[in-house]
Order: structure tokens, then C-alpha cells, then sequence
């Protein structure tokens, strides 16, 4: 009986054993998987690190952007306002020309001059108009048939377009000859005293000694 309880002690020694290398197999490999968990958390200081670094550059970024914009924020204060820049397009726009319509005549006893327009720009009047021939029958030209004189107030204004020295001598302009029923638009430019007083055209009517057939035409201009 004794040699029998010897036995079962051994076999019971053995299970021990193998038991034992089991737990320490399965404790290896526990560790083992504990190993890279703390590879892991290794990396992720370093992310944690790498982080922190490009925070603070982009906040250094963010600071720099912010002068940046305090800057341009400053040269836009001191950059004159809308407002100001409305009132310089206006006056821009003030320096185009300016066209006032008119479309009235003035008939005498052998011609009709119509007045179209006149256009403003630079302190300059240029007065555009027809020319007609009624029944002169030798054929009728504008500087046989009338004088023009052009007034602001009592000032007698220049003719800066030249007409009667640019045509002298050429079937054109002032010098056209107009047939009778025949009318031609005649332009001439005439430099201001101002742009507010109205134009008086003064015509002198030349074709017959004795008869007073002198007319005025006013343009309002402002």
C-alpha cells in the first residue's frame, strides 16, 4: 500500500510541474504582449511632442498674420474714404462733354440759320448749326451773308476753331456756296469767359445796305 501512495505523489508532483511551465509559458507571452503596449506609449509622447511643436509654430504663424493684419488694418484707416472718392467721380464725370440740344432757327430775308447744339468741354463752346440758301440766286456762302459774334455779358468771346482762315479760298465751312434750297451744319468753337454766365450770338445780317435785319439767339448753359 505504501508503494502505491508514492506513486500518486509523483504523478501529482508532475501536474504541478506542467502546470508550472504553463502559467510561466502563458506569463511570457503576457509579457510579451505588454512589450509593444509600451512601444506604443513611447510613440505616442513623441506624437504628443511633435504636437505641442507644431502648435506653437503655428501660433508663432498666427502672430505674425496678426501684425500683418494690424497693418494693413492701419493703411486702410488712413486711406481717404468712399465718400471722398464719390466726389472725385463726380467730378470726373464733370470733365466730359457736355451737349445741350437746342433745334431752333433764326429765318431772314434770304437765309435760315437752325441751331442744332452746343457742346462744352475744356472752357470751350462749340456751336453747331445749318446753313440754308432760300432764294439768293448767285448761290449764297455763310461768311457773305452774315456776321457772327459771340457773347458772355459784354465780352466778346474768341474763335479758337479758326473757320475763315482754315477754309479761306476752299468751297467748304463758311465758305461753302449754297444754292438756293441747298443747307450744309457749319461748327464753330469759341473759348469761354465761364461756364455759368449764358452765350449771346450776336448775328449781323450783311446782303442789303439800309435794312436792319440784325437778330440774338441766347444758349443757357448752366
Amino acid at each position: 500500500m505504501a508503494k502505491e501512495k508514492k506513486k500518486r505523489g509523483c504523478g501529482g508532483c508532475f501536474m504541478w510541474i506542467v502546470g508550472l511551465f504553463a502559467i510561466l509559458f502563458i506569463g511570457g507571452l503576457l509579457i510579451n504582449d505588454d512589450e509593444p503596449v509600451q512601444d506604443e506609449d513611447v510613440a505616442a509622447d513623441d506624437v504628443e511632442e511633435i504636437v505641442e511643436d507644431l502648435n506653437e509654430g503655428i501660433v508663432d504663424d498666427e502672430e505674425v498674420e496678426e501684425e500683418e493684419i494690424e497693418e494693413v488694418v492701419e493703411v486702410v484707416e488712413e486711406e481717404p474714404e468712399p465718400e471722398i472718392e464719390e466726389e472725385h467721380e463726380v467730378e470726373e464725370e464733370n470733365d466730359e462733354p457736355r451737349v445741350i440740344e437746342l433745334g431752333e432757327s433764326l429765318s431772314f430775308s434770304e437765309f435760315t440759320i437752325t441751331f442744332q447744339n452746343v457742346t462744352i468741354e475744356d472752357d470751350e463752346a462749340t456751336i453747331h448749326f445749318l446753313f440754308r440758301n432760300d432764294s439768293w440766286s448767285d448761290g449764297l456762302h455763310f461768311s457773305r451773308a452774315a456776321g457772327f459774334d459771340v457773347y458772355q455779358n459784354d465780352t466778346l468771346l474768341d474763335e479758337t476753331s479758326d473757320v475763315y482762315n482754315e477754309y479761306l479760298g476752299r468751297n467748304a465751312s463758311v465758305f461753302y456756296r449754297h444754292d438756293v434750297g441747298i443747307e450744309t451744319p457749319i461748327s464753330m468753337t469759341y473759348a469761354l469767359d465761364n461756364e455759368e454766365d449764358n452765350i449771346r450770338i450776336h448775328i449781323v445780317v450783311w446782303m442789303h445796305e439800309g435794312v436792319d435785319e440784325d437778330e440774338e439767339f441766347i444758349i443757357e448753359i448752366n
